[in-house]
């Protein structure tokens, strides 16, 4: 029988909350999930407590919490992109999971897009982290969301019988397109929107330029293995796989074995369809094992 203990701590003086689930045996091995984003612990349709129970039944411990502001912890997130402020509520979030987990030593951070983003970020500079799990990366460029926007979005629509028999009876609002594909190609351009100062800085954009880099730099930094899981249906993912496509240092990482990458075309963005997150909970207990 696993099981499924609260468990508040700390953080300049606020408190935190979690969930730890806990195998029936004692193990060595535990999953942080890093909840990115304006999400809480529970995640979207549930994900993470299904993948916390899934999990612990296979007999990995797993904490996933609450970070600032968000579900039942105390605090304000942070501005203007969380990922960027997730580093001291993943070491908190560390020492409570190994308070409350005798015996687990071997620690793997676990996050989807933002959360992603922030375990990479965060991985290197804490020697108890010995893996990753990314599930769909995050990243903060604008002009590249747009690239992969173009690339993969208005390709899979101009291929799509639907689109074509929706164009023929008039069922497109073609004006409303025309903008979207400009403002598209603009952003693609590294443009801004017309009308908006082009010397006002972006705050949204800058942050992400910042977790971008330190995404990069992080790469290059951390030593243990990594598993990269890319979902078919997704532009987040799109975005990360143009970026894997030309990154020398991903393809290093692939070729010696320190990163493996699994892809499932069929998964959405949050791995909602029941099929696709019993695939990916297989697919991580199998990396989890593989040693």
């Amino acid at each position: 029988m696993t099981a499924e203990i609260a468990v508040s701590f700390a953080l300049h003086g606020e408190t935190r909350i979690g969930i730890l689930h806990l195998p029936a045996a004692q193990t060595r091995c535990g999953v942080l999930i890093v909840v990115g984003g304006w999400q809480y612990r529970v995640g979207s349709h549930r994900q993470f407590v299904q993948l916390g129970r899934a999990l612990a039944s296979a007999g990995v411990a797993v904490f996933r919490f609450d970070s600032r502001g968000m579900g039942d912890s105390d605090g304000e997130p942070g501005e203007p992109e969380p990922a960027e402020h997730l580093g001291p509520e993943i070491c908190a979030a560390l020492d409570a999971f190994a308070e409350h987990s005798a015996g687990v030593r071997d620690f793997i951070l676990c996050g989807l897009c933002d959360g992603a983003s922030a375990a990479l970020i965060y991985a290197p500079g804490d020697p108890r982290v010995k893996r990753l799990m990314l599930l769909n990366p995050w990243l903060g460029s604008p002009q590249g969301a747009a690239q992969a926007m173009l690339r993969h979005h208005y390709r899979r629509r101009l291929r799509s019988p639907d689109f074509w028999r929706k164009l023929a009876r008039g069922g497109l609002d073609l004006a409303g397109s025309a903008r979207s594909l400009s403002a598209t190609l603009r952003a693609a351009r590294g443009r801004k929107r017309e009308g908006v100062d082009q010397a006002l800085p972006d705050p949204v954009a800058e942050a992400g330029a910042r977790i971008d880099r330190a995404m990069a730099q992080s790469l290059d930094r951390f030593a243990g293995r990594i598993l990269l899981v890319l979902s078919g249906q997704d532009r987040t993912a799109a975005q990360y796989a143009d970026l894997v496509a030309s990154s020398p240092r991903w393809q290093a990482l692939f070729h010696n074995g320190r990163a493996t990458r699994l892809d499932l075309p069929e998964a959405d963005h949050t791995f909602s369809r029941r099929e696709q997150h019993d695939s990916l909970v297989r697919s991580m207990l199998d990396w989890l094992c593989s040693g």
